[in-house]
């Protein structure tokens, strides 16, 4: 299922699949409100470490892909991969992958969709948990109604 989700390429319609996933899954399988209460906050907790863990990966990518480019421009990239101990980790293995900051920046514009997708993942779950939400207002609602009517 989440490869079919993962090959979709729009995120409106990634964020909608991932929405009728999460409803469907809580509505056909899970009945009791401590059951439901445990289910959103797994699927938060998981979404949410999905979405902000790609996006500080992504950005760190950009840090790195900037010091790339300041030592193309200084002509040290050479330089830079004769002696890499200068340089953090990441940055090191860069050196031993990428040739230039073109290639890193296709690297690194290849794995943004992954990242906005697991945005999308988490909007689907917000979308569900509102829905939720709103389901249990509702049946509220009905409730009192009732009571009103029949007084």
């Amino acid at each position: 299922m989440f490869d079919l989700l993962l090959s979709i390429e729009k995120l409106f319609l990634f964020s909608l699949c991932a929405f009728f996933i999460i409803l469907t899954v809580r509505r056909l399988f899970i009945r009791r409100k401590i059951l439901i209460f445990l289910y959103h906050g797994c699927l938060f907790i998981v979404f949410f470490v999905l979405a902000m863990g790609g996006e500080g990966v992504q950005n760190a990518d950009y840090d790195r892909l900037e010091k790339f480019i300041q030592l193309e421009k200084n002509n040290q990239l050479e330089q830079a991969r004769n002696n890499p101990k200068n340089y953090d980790t990441a940055l090191q293995i860069d050196f031993k992958n990428l040739k230039n900051s073109n290639e890193f920046r296709k690297h690194i514009q290849r794995y943004d969709s992954h990242v906005d997708k697991e945005e999308a993942l988490f909007i689907g779950w917000l979308l569900a948990f509102i829905a939720e939400i709103s389901g249990g207002f509702i049946m509220l609602f009905n409730v009192l109604l009732r009571r009103i009517k029949n007084k």
